[in-house]
């Protein structure tokens, strides 16, 4: 009897029709075009103007409209994916909602506090991290409401159905733990465009270990928990992570990328090496 991963579809669905580089540049288009649509409507002078006018409470649901709005894309794109690349359903990456979902997303939230706030405060202690974020004057429960917004509805949601659920399920002949660490990979070379405070080669090379660690714990926790949304907790308890770290005044820099970026890495591996002794042969 055939073995799936969480993400793959029965193993009697047709094959995709694209060939395989293809349907895995489709993964950062997806991305890319979720992030950038919803905000076309905010590039008109008009609305960036009614947009500064509006008051603190204002801009924030104005905000939250428009992270819902990258998760809806993401889901719509892959809808279509779905239906007319690799010939499954939209559930088949891994976006349903089940009794093991809400356990898979609290404990992904949990290893990613687990990661993160300890070992900051170790370097916090050593002086190693720079300055935290600066999130301006705005009242506490604005600051937290828009970072989980970012945190899930910007970027965990959309992006871990992006890279842990459809590239799991269109590399499944790869077989799921080369899987994940494509996607790790893939996901974690494409933060060399992000802005982080990165400064110099080094600094953006050394930026990449975070986002590479969380990509592969995220894919490994999937695996084992046969749920994306344990990747969706990885992936937004990281940010959540970094909240409560910025409010306690720790910052961050190249030490605390590298570090966490092994741990995650390490929490990974070791999930990894589990599912792979318990799966069946």
């Amino acid at each position: 009897m055939p073995t799936t991963h969480p993400a793959a579809p029965d193993q009697s669905v047709a094959s995709p029709r694209l060939p395989e580089p293809i349907r895995i540049l489709l993964a950062p288009v997806i991305l890319l075009a979720a992030i950038f649509a919803p905000y076309v409507l905010t590039l008109t002078p008009p609305v960036q103007q009614a947009v500064a006018g509006m008051p603190e409470v204002g801009q924030l649901a104005i905000a939250l409209v428009l992270f819902a709005g990258t998760t809806l894309v993401a889901v719509g794109l892959l809808a279509l994916v779905a239906r007319y690349v690799d010939r499954v359903r939209l559930r088949d990456y891994g976006w349903r909602w089940d009794a093991r979902s809400l356990p898979a997303l609290l404990l992904g939230i949990g290893v990613s506090l687990a990661c993160v706030v300890p070992a900051l405060a170790v370097l916090a202690a050593m002086g190693l991290l720079g300055a935290p974020e600066d999130r301006g004057d705005a009242a506490l429960w604005i600051v937290v409401t828009m970072a989980l917004g970012q945190a899930f509805l910007l970027q965990g949601i959309p992006e871990e159905l992006i890279f842990r659920g459809y590239l799991l399920t269109t590399l499944r002949d790869r077989g799921p733990v080369a899987a994940v660490w494509i996607s790790a990979v893939l996901f974690g070379a494409l933060h060399l465009v992000s802005q982080g405070g990165q400064q110099g080669v080094l600094g953006h090379l050394a930026y990449l270990a975070w986002p590479f660690g969380f990509g592969l714990a995220a894919g490994a926790l999937c695996l084992a928990t046969r749920s994306v949304w344990a990747a969706v907790g990885i992936h937004g308890g990281s940010h959540v992570a970094t909240l409560i770290t910025d409010l306690l005044g720790w910052g961050s820099g190249p030490v605390a990328w590298v570090t966490i970026g092994v741990i995650y890495t390490l929490v990974g591996v070791l999930v990894l090496r589990r599912y792979q002794a318990r799966r069946p042969a």
